[in-house]
């Protein structure tokens, strides 16, 4: 969508997990998710959710304007276990 790469894996019937890479400016990022958000539900999914390392990331999520749940947990990345915030979201 736009300049922005979502790798989206479906990880039980309903339930995706994404990911992103971009260039983008976080107002943009946040348009993009919520563009991604539409075409997922359109496609019978029913909830989301990934996860970051990058606290800034959570202004993203509010900008969105969605109910996106934030939690923290930790998460294998780069082969080691790193404290992360999970980001969730019922479509």
């Amino acid at each position: 969508i736009g300049n922005t790469v979502f790798v989206v894996k479906q990880v039980e019937p309903g339930t995706v997990e994404s990911h992103i890479f971009t260039s983008e400016s976080p107002q943009v990022i946040a348009k993009r998710y919520a563009a991604l958000v539409n075409i997922l539900k359109s496609q019978g999914m029913k909830r989301g959710y990934t996860y970051s390392d990058q606290p800034g990331f959570k202004k993203v999520a509010e900008m969105t304007g969605l109910p996106v749940k934030v939690t923290q947990t930790t998460q294998p990345m780069g082969g080691t276990i790193k404290p992360v915030y999970k980001f969730e979201l019922e479509f």
